[in-house]
Order: structure tokens, then sequence, then C-alpha cells
């Protein structure tokens, strides 16, 4: 199915799929582990958000704006892919945090500065308390006579999914056009009509919007994968609202998905830990093992976590399939995540 919606060409896509067989020797896997190089989209420090820039700044661009509105919390990823893009475009850039000023600039932090954006540091308070003063700092802009563009919800909306429906399309091609060995699905009978699939693809789930994405994609092209989501912050029942809301609300680009969550894909908690920001045991261990395995840097929020859960479902015989770990980017965060040692 055709998406009907503009997009600008921000990215270096399609982004590469690698098998990585240290991985599986490391950790005697029964099946191959293949790694999406999100984190290699071109754009700024790369990473996936890039995929929503390029359908909201096409809104942003076709709706006349002038300047766009970003907020997270301090090293956010997504903040510092908005000040790339809007430089490449170019746009004027506010970025909101709730965080003090730092006094010593690391990670993402340097990289924004060196673009010049506009930065407002809030302090310590909520996401929910930062997200209302970046809207009403885009009414401050409409009384100045300008047109502001707000980045809402961490991109994650119906239309900035869009991005993730490419990623999975882009998956499915790589790993046909590899000749990869073709699974029958789980549960079926054989000699049946079965649905076959390429894969099983592990993605964090913060905000919801990646995993959103993913599984309209699946369905879209007649479910070629399994999707288990790594919830990295928030519970399972949490995490499964977020993302019903945010089908439901890219369904208005694709048509109805006519699917429960049940049966479009797998949502865990079990790797969450004490949630965002916040490391477990073995995540902590893998931010330093998997470079040492791969050459490939994986930072502490969304990647380490979800690298746990992709090897350990692995390991215990519950992926039964080839692993596909989406490396989602936030290299840049290290810098500040690890400090200078």
């Amino acid at each position: 199915m055709k998406l009907y919606h503009r997009k600008l060409e921000l990215g270096c896509y399609p982004t590469p799929l690698q098998r990585i067989r240290r991985v599986e020797e490391e950790f005697s896997l029964p099946v191959p582990f293949y790694i999406k190089r999100e984190d290699l989209s071109g754009l700024g420090p790369g990473g996936n958000k890039v995929r929503c820039m390029e359908y909201l700044l096409e809104e942003a661009v076709s709706q006349g704006c002038g300047i766009v509105v970003a907020s997270g919390p301090y090293e956010s990823n997504l903040c510092t892919t908005v000040a790339a893009a809007c430089a490449a475009l170019p746009l004027d850039c506010t970025l909101v945090y709730n965080s003090f000023q730092p006094e010593d600039r690391r990670g993402n932090m340097v990289l924004n500065k060196i673009l010049d954006v506009r930065e407002v540091f809030l302090g310590s308070c909520s996401g929910v308390e930062r997200n209302e003063k970046a809207a009403l700092l885009c009414d401050g802009y409409r009384a100045e006579g300008k047109k502001p563009f707000l980045i809402e919800n961490g991109a994650s909306t119906g239309l900035g999914v869009l991005g993730y429906i490419d990623m999975l399309r882009e998956i499915k091609e790589e790993m046909v056009k590899g000749d990869i060995t073709v699974h029958k699905s789980e549960g079926k009978t054989a000699g049946t009509d079965a649905p076959k699939k390429l894969g099983r693809i592990f993605v964090p789930g913060g905000n919801g919007g990646i995993a959103a994405g993913l599984i309209c994609g699946n369905y879209l092209e007649n479910m070629p994968f399994e999707i288990t989501v790594i919830s990295v912050e928030h519970s399972k029942e949490i995490l499964e609202n977020r993302i019903k809301k945010l089908i439901k609300e890219t369904e208005k680009y694709t048509g109805p998905i006519g699917c429960g969550l049940e049966s479009l894909c797998e949502v865990t908690d079990r790797y969450a830990g004490d949630g965002w920001g916040s490391n477990t045991k073995e995540s902590s261990r893998m931010v330093k093992r998997f470079p040492h395995l791969t050459g490939i840097y994986i930072e502490n929020i969304y990647c380490s976590k979800t690298v746990v859960g992709a090897v350990t479902e692995a390991e215990k015989g519950r992926a039964g399939l080839p692993v596909i770990y989406i490396h989602t980017g936030g290299f840049a965060s290290l810098f500040a995540q690890c400090g200078p040692n």
C-alpha cells in the first residue's frame, strides 16, 4: 500500500542491515543475529528520528513555518536530530529542556552549540510541564508574527510514525535480497498456506513511535516478521496503550490496521529495570561488551536494554527466527553518559 503523504529526503537510506556472527558465537545463539544500522542514517549524529523528520519537517515547510520548536530531557537525541535537520533545510530552531543549563557541555549539547540553536533551560520539571512550556513558547512566537512548528511527543505522532513504516519495508527488501532462509511461522500446520517469516525484530519501546511504525508496516506488508517490543521505561500496560494510540493516529494515513495489538507484536517490560535513564546490571555490562564484540557502540537509554532483551530471548530459544535488532543511534550521548573515564 502506498502512503499518500510527501516527505523530504534528509537521511541516507537504506541503512545497512549487518549480520554479526561474533554475537552469535559469544552467546551461543541458535539463530542468526542482525543489526539494522539506524545509527548510520546520515544526518547529524544519526539515529531513527531522522525518518520522522522527513515527514514532520515536510509538513512544516509546506505550511510555511520558519521556526521549529522541539523539547526533551538533557542530552536528548531527538533535539539534536531536529537541530541538524533544521540546519540542512534551513529553518530556525529552538530547543526546550527540562534541565538546568550545563556548566560543562558534553555529547549532544556540544553538537547543539556548534549549530547555534536557541536553547531554553527550564530547570527541574516534569516532561508534561516541559511540553506545556514548549507550546507556550510557540504562542509567543505567533504573537511576534512568526510561524512556528512544534515537534510533539518526541516526534512520536501519526505522521512521524510513517518513517518507521519505510524502515520496515527496507528491512524486508534487505532480508529478501540477502537470500535469508525463510521460516514458517510458529504454530501453523505443515502443508498449509501459512505466512512465511523472515525474522523477529527487536525494537526499543519508549514513547512507542518506532514500535507503532514497524507494527503498522508489518501489517501492511502481510506480516513478514514477528515483532518484540522491549520497554526501556514504562510498564507493559502503559507502553501497549501508547502504541495503540499511535497506531490509531497512523491509520489516518494508512487506512485501518485490522488486528488487535496482541496479534501484531509482543510487548515486554522484563528488561526495563527502574525505567528511563536507569541501566540494569545486564545493560550496563552490555554497553561495554557489545563494542568489544562488534566495533559498534550502543548507548545506555534505549540500545543497551534492547540488545540485552534480544540476546536473552534468543539464548533461551524464545526468538525462533533470525534476530533483527534495531540500533536506534544515540552515539553522541555516550560522551555524557559515560563521562571522561
